[in-house]
């Protein structure tokens, strides 16, 4: 028994080696987190405090790194060095760990190589000129609609002499949800479509960040099969649309 346990011990110190050997590999002498925990990196941190882990990131500085699952990670919020990462032919995006299951290994995310790019060309006519000084005028009428509700809102509660506090995240969350979709779907939008999709979006989000448990009624597994619910919702609108257009 003693010599099972050294035995592993032995492994175990092998392990926490190599991991910070291929890291350092990677990492160089960018910054980063001062500590992770071997094998589950900072997973943790994403998993029960999402933002408390991305605004402290982003003090890393414009590059840097952090570790997920003994998956070494670079971080970038630098539009030029972001850029250059893109250009890499073998760059993959990491979502989250998880990214790949609830997103579909499919899509835009994950693709590489000359898939990638005729699927990018493809998507250039949605954002010319022409096609974005309509979405401007859809996400400014949305705006306006959405600060008047705000307005009304607050102003009513006032009346009622009613102090609260107001989590401001989840109202710009609603606006963006809301001016996505009229964007995204247009005409064919109706309170229904538009409730469903954004059910269907916040379960695909929490699992997203969530511990990556692929069992039946984990979160993870929820926002899988949303992701294929979602499908199912928008394929009669694009079938229509596509009528449309003939």
């Amino acid at each position: 028994f003693t010599a099972v346990l050294l035995g592993i011990a032995v492994l175990l110190a092998f392990y926490l080696a190599y991991e910070r050997y291929a890291l350092n590999a990677v990492i160089k002498n960018l910054p980063g987190p001062k500590w992770i925990t071997p094998f589950l990196g900072n997973v943790m941190h994403v998993v029960f405090n999402t933002h408390d882990f991305w605004v402290k990131q982003a003090s890393y500085g414009p590059f840097s790194w952090n570790m997920v699952f003994g998956k070494a990670i670079l971080y970038s919020n630098n539009t030029e060095i972001t850029r250059e990462i893109f250009k890499h032919p073998d760059v993959r995006v990491a979502l989250w760990i998880s990214g790949d299951k609830v997103m579909g290994d499919k899509n835009i995310a994950f693709l590489q190589g000359q898939t990638l790019k005729e699927l990018r060309k493809s998507l250039l006519p949605l954002f010319n000129r022409r096609a974005l000084a309509k979405y401007v005028g859809v996400q400014e009428s949305t705006i306006r609609k959405h600060v008047a509700m705000w307005v009304k809102d607050d102003e009513a509660s006032s009346k009622n002499n009613l102090e609260r506090d107001v989590i401001f995240r989840l109202r710009a969350r609603d606006l963006n949800m809301e001016t996505s979709q009229k964007v995204f779907v247009g005409t064919y939008l109706t309170p229904e479509l538009g409730a469903e999709m954004a059910r269907l979006f916040w379960l695909m989000n929490e699992a997203l960040f969530c511990f990556p448990l692929d069992v039946p009624g984990s979160t993870l597994r929820k926002g899988m099969k949303a992701r294929k619910d979602f499908n199912e919702l928008l394929t009669p609108v694009v079938e229509e649309a596509r009528r449309r257009a003939k």
